[in-house]
């Protein structure tokens, strides 16, 4: 738990320090602050994607000065380093939030990955029966 003030614990620490414009590995004082959070006890949510983590190569990456989060909450799509087991610790759980964005310009942007959710898969395979999950 952060410890804010005196008698004042923070149970909750939401992170928005950087968002996916970061582009190198956080130093100096943001990773010391990083540091504090993630040793804090506290339940980490991070808001679109978790401070220092890079959206997509994160081999250059300090990966003391990322957040720890227990669930993230990204916009629209996931980014690429969600997928990789190595940055679960970082993302925790996550959750895509429809924002909103204009259906038919995504559909025309060009780009070499996709995923599939299990809506999207359930309308594609009919099965005659109903599986327990």
């Amino acid at each position: 738990m952060i410890l804010c003030r005196p008698y004042l614990l923070v149970l909750v620490a939401i992170d928005g320090i950087f968002g996916s414009g970061l582009t190198r590995p956080v130093t100096g004082f943001p990773a010391r602050v990083i540091d504090h959070i993630n040793q804090s006890g506290s339940e980490i949510v991070a808001i679109d994607i978790p401070s220092g983590l890079s959206g997509e190569d994160n081999r250059d990456n300090t990966k003391g000065a990322v957040v720890e989060a227990g669930h993230t909450l990204t916009f629209q799509f996931p980014f690429l380093s969600f997928f990789f087991a190595e940055n679960e610790r970082y993302t925790g759980r996550w959750t895509v939030v429809d924002i909103g964005l204009n259906k038919e310009m995504i559909e025309k942007l060009e780009t070499d990955y996709y995923f599939l959710t299990r809506e999207m898969i359930r309308e594609k395979i009919k099965i005659p029966f109903e599986i327990q999950s």
